[in-house]
Formats: structure tokens, C-alpha cells, sequence
């Protein structure tokens, strides 16, 4: 897995990476058994925590996630984009988009670049949610 990439423009910055999200899992043995499918909660978590990662900001409010279709286990690109105070997401693979929504900064802190820090999105490393 490879640190998040940056580029900037005069709209602001964007992220972009891969997100992995393990078939061997146990959680798709039950989400779902025959055609495992991965969690939106686990999308916008794999999000968030690439957020934070890149910048200082800890709590998040959602709005308009939209999951245009099933999202199997595997790996997927991803995008965040620097959106005035608001953070475009995007999970596509082969450029045809997954999921989009938006995360908004929640306390205060500013949309300022931290030190990025390798970005791997597993579900075992998060724990459950």
C-alpha cells in the first residue's frame, strides 16, 4: 500500500490511493455468505480515517453518501477532494464510480495538510464496528 497522493490545484487539494478491503475477512462469511459484499459503514469509515490521516480534523458529519452499486472485497481507488470546507469522496475501480458522498470537518479544526502517514485500509486493523 502506498501513501496517499497529493496534487493541488487553486480549488484547493486532492487525495488520491487505494483502498483494500481483505476477501478473506471473516466479516463477509456473514455479510453475505454466498455474494460478500462490503459494509457501507466499512466505505465511509475507509474515508474517514484516510481524512485524518491527511489532515486535522477528527470528527466528521456525512452527507449525500450515495452507493451506486454492490462493492465486492477487494481493492479499489479512491479519491478525497478539498471542496471548501467539505471533503469529496469517491471510490471507483476502472473509472466508473462506486460510491460518492461528502465529509464535513465537525471540530473546528482547520482543512490544513498533516503529516501523511501510510494509508492501508484493512478490516482487521480497525476492529469491528
Amino acid at each position: 500500500m502506498m501513501d496517499p497522493k497529493k496534487q493541488t490545484s487553486p480549488e484547493g487539494a486532492t487525495w488520491s490511493g487505494t483502498f483494500i478491503f481483505d476477501p478473506t475477512d471473516a466479516i463477509y462469511m456473514f455479510h453475505f455468505p454466498s455474494q460478500p459484499v462490503v459494509p457501507g459503514s466499512l466505505i465511509v469509515h475507509a474515508f474517514m480515517e484516510a481524512a485524518r490521516r491527511v489532515l486535522q480534523i477528527r470528527n466528521f458529519r456525512l452527507e449525500a453518501f450515495r452507493f451506486r452499486e454492490f462493492v465486492q472485497p477487494d481493492g479499489y481507488e479512491y479519491s478525497i477532494e478539498q471542496a471548501g470546507s467539505r471533503l469529496r469522496c469517491s471510490l471507483f475501480r476502472e473509472n466508473r464510480l462506486l460510491v460518492t458522498g461528502f465529509l464535513i470537518g465537525d471540530d473546528g479544526a482547520s482543512m490544513e495538510s498533516a503529516e501523511s502517514a501510510p494509508l492501508r485500509h484493512e478490516a482487521r486493523e480497525r476492529g469491528r464496528l
